[in-house]
């Protein structure tokens, strides 16, 4: 049986996405991931309601302004926020992981 795929967009790959594939803990699962780089907020957050996307690594203000009809296309959607990030992870948290 093939891998199920989840198709994810943003302005930068996440740490955390590219430590779980490193770590194989998404093919464990049966799981690819494809990660896009979107050139603005637009064609990202129109790709994901079109379905060319699965999952979208985007700012809060976005999908409140999209959910609000105050998007490109002046609709109202059911966007949600399923995940929060933290911005004050330091680049050396990750050290260890990176020199084993």
């Amino acid at each position: 049986m093939g891998k199920d795929i989840i198709k994810i967009v943003g302005f930068e790959k996440d740490i955390t996405l590219s430590v779980a594939e490193t770590k194989g803990f998404f093919s464990a699962q049966n799981l690819e991931i494809t990660f896009d780089q979107t050139p603005n907020s637009t064609t990202e957050i129109s790709g994901l309601l079109t379905g060319k996307w699965d999952v979208a690594f985007d700012n809060g203000d976005n999908v409140v302004a999209w959910d609000e009809g105050q998007g490109a296309d002046g609709e109202v959607h059911d966007l949600f926020i399923f995940m929060g990030g933290c911005p004050g992870i330091k680049p050396g948290a990750f050290r260890k992981f990176r020199h084993k």
